[in-house]
């Protein structure tokens, strides 16, 4: 009995389950409760969320200002939270929140992607709609619907694009030319696509809105290209931004100075196993060319059951079927 109760008495530390702030909870969810509906579409699957119904992109003037007073609001609450008492869970969460804060400072303030970027706009119009589309669900009617208000809402986001690129960058702008390119056929290609999959009663409805949305691209197109000579060519940020990201968003505790030694170090590790594995197959013939994509594909499949063979065999890790 004396031994189980000395057991308890050691172990009680890791046996309590730490109690998580509830202002700090509550303030992370009304904080992603927002930021759902104001996020920016981004190319990054990584970034991507979960949309509510309904949901069409807003990058006009007056939201950019709104979204910037909603940015400093969160984060002075975030700043006033008592901490007294709060565990190291508690502690995280509000590195972490306070992160995912700063990330709308950096998009908005610091790369300032709404006017500098016109891909921004790309993004947040054909880069909306894609979101939608690559969701692995079926095209019932609510998918349907909100498939359509992305769409319509392309032309009201070229616009505010339009008002809002005052800071234009050349790199930036040729990016956006060339995702622009061809668009009215592109949009053709996915509409007689989306036909085999929607309602009939929505073909009309998407058939106009492509319409509307393929004019408003080409325009945009046009007005980017027409005004890419007086651009600015720099799209730097600078150093101190890029120290402001590193330790504010992505929680690295290392200096700059630590980070390009440390990348070094791993620099020439990858270097020296280069070198020793070229050393090592300098005798052997060169691999050959495979005559076709299907024998190519099918050598990969051997190479990869051989792998997972020598994984599970070598007791390295187990790989499930």
């Amino acid at each position: 009995m004396i031994r189980i109760l000395l057991l308890f008495v050691f172990f009680q530390p890791f046996l309590i389950v730490a109690q998580l702030d509830p202002k700090i909870q509550s303030l992370a969810s009304e904080f992603w409760e927002w930021r759902i509906i104001h996020q920016p579409s981004t190319p990054d699957d990584i970034n991507r969320v979960d949309r509510p119904d309904n949901w069409r992109p807003d990058f006009s003037p007056k939201t950019l200002e709104s979204i910037n007073r909603s940015y400093k609001s969160f984060r002075l609450r975030l700043d006033k939270l008592d901490k007294t008492g709060w565990s190291r869970s508690d502690s995280v969460d509000f590195l972490c929140l306070r992160s995912a804060i700063e990330r709308v400072n950096w998009e908005l303030n610091i790369l300032r992607n709404p006017y500098r970027n016109p891909d921004f706009y790309v993004q947040q119009s054909l880069g909306a709609f894609y979101e939608l589309l690559v969701m692995n669900v079926q095209f019932d009617r609510q998918r349907t619907a909100n498939l359509l208000t992305v769409l319509k809402s392309i032309p009201e986001t070229i616009s505010a694009g339009k008002i809002n690129l005052t800071e234009s960058i050349s790199p930036f702008a040729k990016i956006a030319v060339e995702n622009l390119s061809g668009i009215r056929n592109k949009f053709f290609v996915v509409n007689e696509a989306l036909k085999k999959e929607i309602n009939q009663e929505f073909h009309s409805e998407f058939q106009h809105a492509f319409k509307d949305a393929s004019a408003a691209l080409e325009d945009f197109e046009n007005w980017l290209i027409e005004r890419l000579p007086g651009m600015n060519e720099n799209f730097g940020i600078g150093r101190e931004s890029y120290i402001y990201f590193l330790k504010n968003i992505a929680l690295i505790p290392y200096s700059t100075d630590e980070i390009l030694k440390y990348g070094k170090i791993e620099f020439d590790r990858s270097a020296l196993f280069l070198t020793l594995e070229k050393l090592n197959n300098s005798n052997r013939p060169a691999q050959r060319i495979f005559n076709s994509i299907e024998e190519e594909i099918s050598q990969v499949q051997k190479d990869e059951y051989a792998i997972r063979e020598f994984l599970v065999e070598n007791e390295i890790l187990s790989i499930p079927d």
